[in-house]
């Protein structure tokens, strides 16, 4: 039997983060006249603020058996807090 077990992570800062803060608010009638600023149809703000973590451990088994078949079996959970979202995928294969 075989053990694998995988750490990768990582540290991003100054990601561009692309908004439109001249967006119509919801109504009846004219759009331009809803919008925060009448002077501009569209306002397309670039700023390098945004910040990204991952951390993800992978645990492999591996197990030969008779007749030349191998059973693997992986697990990988990941975490990206910035995102606040949680993923895992746990696999088998023969």
């Amino acid at each position: 039997m075989a053990v694998d077990l995988l750490y990768l992570g990582w540290h991003t800062d100054h990601l561009d983060r692309s908004f439109f803060n001249n967006t119509p608010q919801p109504g009846a009638g004219n759009i331009d006249a809803r919008r925060p600023s009448q002077r501009y149809r569209s306002r397309r703000i670039i700023a390098n603020a945004l910040v990204a973590d991952y951390d993800a451990v992978s645990l492999i088994l591996r197990k030969k058996m008779s007749h030349g078949v191998q059973a693997d079996v992986h697990c990988c959970p990941t975490r990206s807090p910035s995102a606040m979202r949680r993923a895992t995928s746990c696999a088998g294969r023969r």
